[in-house]
């Protein structure tokens, strides 16, 4: 659950949601820690007045590049974020067909479940598992499957990386049980263990998930990688057609509504205009697409 800390007393006068103070502090673990100090507008029922607290808001994060926050719904977080990706062994095709995708989107909200042991997606379909049963390990922030391989942007329920280690197992045993089967095959199906990047530079956190979404770019407009890219409508209206993203779903489309949490990236990305005018940016200047290509399996 996001922890928040020390409400101080409300002041005598209602100010307007806004950030006050940024500070920084690094930590010796590497890990940075904001302190943000906000002004929050809080209303306790319809006959009272809004009042203002100044809540010490702890973010175990990278910085949200000045990111104006909607404080009035604010979930702010002392979390961590991990990029987490695995392909195919030999770089191998892995979703054949929209059903070998549907069923990976399936192990992504079921195995999702500290109740669920079992990986074995048939004997617990979402029928059996109604969503007040369901305890989830993780919050999925962005995902995006590919042809030979996936990306998801991942935080651990209660602070515990040990809920991601958990959701990850299920997750690619259960896929490539699925898989083995469906196809006839024997052996493993993943290149090894999955890649878990913990994001703690800045550039990382503002720009992953847009990294995520433009994956499927590769499929028809690769030379987004370089900076390259001359047909931005074009680019944007593909995007928009492929399914296998949470983009829609930050796009105000709902795609995956029961997978994808998008409070804490939504705040960072802004309106659907602003996260096109960030893509037209990205796809056009190689600097933006070097670092962030880096986290991708060579």
């Amino acid at each position: 659950m996001p922890r928040m800390f020390s409400p101080f007393p409300a002041p005598s006068v209602p100010v307007m949601p806004s950030i006050i103070y940024r500070t920084v502090y690094p930590t010796p673990s590497s890990t940075t820690i904001f302190h943000l100090l906000f002004t929050v507008g809080v209303t306790t029922d319809t006959n009272t007045d809004i009042h203002s607290y100044l809540l010490l808001l702890d973010i175990r994060c990278p910085t949200v590049g000045y990111t104006v926050f909607n404080l009035l719904t604010v979930l702010t977080i002392l979390m961590e974020l991990f990029h987490v990706l695995n392909r195919g062994v030999d770089k191998r095709i892995i979703f054949l067909d929209d059903y070998d995708r549907l069923r990976f989107m399936q192990g992504l909200y079921v195995y999702n479940n500290k109740n669920l042991v079992n990986r074995n997606i048939r004997r617990h379909t979402g029928k059996n598992i109604p969503p007040s049963a369901r305890e989830k390990l993780i919050d999925i922030h962005a995902f995006c499957l590919m042809d030979n391989h996936y990306h998801l942007l991942l935080s651990a329920q209660d602070d515990d990386t040990a809920n991601i280690a958990a959701f990850m197992k299920k997750l690619n045993m259960g896929y490539a049980k699925y898989f083995n089967e469906k196809y006839k095959r024997v052996g493993a199906l993943w290149q090894g263990k999955y890649k878990s990047i913990l994001i703690e530079k800045d550039a990382y956190f503002q720009y992953i998930p847009y990294y995520i979404h433009l994956n499927p770019l590769d499929m028809k407009f690769p030379e987004w990688r370089t900076g390259n890219t001359q047909q931005i409508t074009e680019a944007l209206l593909f995007l928009k057609l492929y399914r296998w993203s949470s983009y829609l779903d930050y796009q105000n489309i709902s795609n995956y509504p029961s997978i994808i949490t998008t409070t804490l990236i939504k705040q960072l990305l802004g309106s659907t205009k602003n996260q096109e005018a960030e893509i037209k940016k990205i796809i056009r200047d190689e600097s933006l697409v070097t670092g962030l290509t880096k986290l991708e399996y060579e």
